[in-house]
C-alpha cells in the first residue's frame, strides 16, 4: 500500500508475477502436459497469487487496477 492508499504497485507486481507464471504454463502445455495438471498448477500458482489477501486490499484498488487483474484471469482461462 502506498502513502495515498493506492494499490497500483502491489497490483502491478501481482500481474507481472501472474503473467510470468502463465508463460511457464504455456511452456508446460507445449510439452504435452495434460489439461487437468495444467489447471491444478494454474490454481496453485496464478489464482492463489491473485487472490491472496484480496479481501484486505480489494477496496483500495482502482477500477483500472481491477481491469488489469481481470485481464490476467482472462489469459489464464485461455
Amino acid at each position: 500500500m502506498q502513502n495515498n492508499l493506492s494499490m497500483k504497485a502491489h497490483i502491478a507486481d501481482v500481474c507481472q508475477s501472474a503473467s510470468q507464471n502463465l508463460y511457464a504454463l504455456k511452456l508446460l502445455k507445449s510439452h504435452d502436459l495434460d489439461k487437468h495438471t495444467i489447471f491444478t498448477v494454474c490454481q496453485a500458482t496464478v489464482l492463489s497469487r491473485l487472490t491472496y489477501a484480496s479481501p484486505a486490499w480489494w477496496g483500495f484498488a482502482a477500477s483500472d487496477d481491477k481491469l488489469k487483474l481481470q485481464s490476467v484471469l482472462n489469459g489464464a482461462t485461455r
